[in-house]
């Protein structure tokens, strides 16, 4: 059962316990300002297996994904907001999500082209334009999670 806390971040993700990893299920973070898509996904991404985490522009996203440790980042980058951009930037700034996955969403080429033209600001994650077909989201996120151990 997912669980949300008042932060506005929904997981049904397992904290990894100390002395061992009790994950067995991939973890996708899910970042976007859409409400209906977030549940669209959040659907897609159980119905596959995964444990998923949805928020959307909340204050403290970084401290929520730094704390879970997912194998996947899925980000929005909204027009006219800088949220997306300055969480992408400092996942890519700080060692402890250096090594995240993150595939880079938007319904802006343009945006998108401009986050791959800075790989040492913005990392060198997937870029997929919505809408996207779920069939090549699903396979970029599969892919991203396949090589982490």
């Amino acid at each position: 059962m997912a669980e949300s806390d008042p932060a506005g971040v929904i997981s049904n993700a397992v904290l990894p316990q100390h002395g061992g990893n009790q994950r067995h299920r991939k973890h996708v973070f899910i970042v976007d300002d859409q409400g209906a898509l977030l549940e669209l996904m959040r659907a897609l991404f159980q119905y596959e297996q995964y444990d998923v985490t949805t928020t959307s522009y909340v204050p403290h996203v970084f401290d929520h994904i730094d704390a879970l440790q997912p194998d996947v980042i899925l980000l929005d980058l909204a027009i006219g907001q800088r949220r997306g951009w300055d969480v992408l930037e400092h996942l890519h700034r700080v060692s402890s999500t250096l090594g995240i996955p993150v595939i880079v969403t938007s319904v802006s080429r343009s945006l998108l082209a401009e986050a791959q033209q800075d790989p040492n600001r913005f990392g060198q994650g997937q870029f997929i334009i919505k809408p996207f077909d779920l069939d090549i989201l699903l396979a970029a996120v599969h892919e991203a999670t396949s090589s982490v151990t």
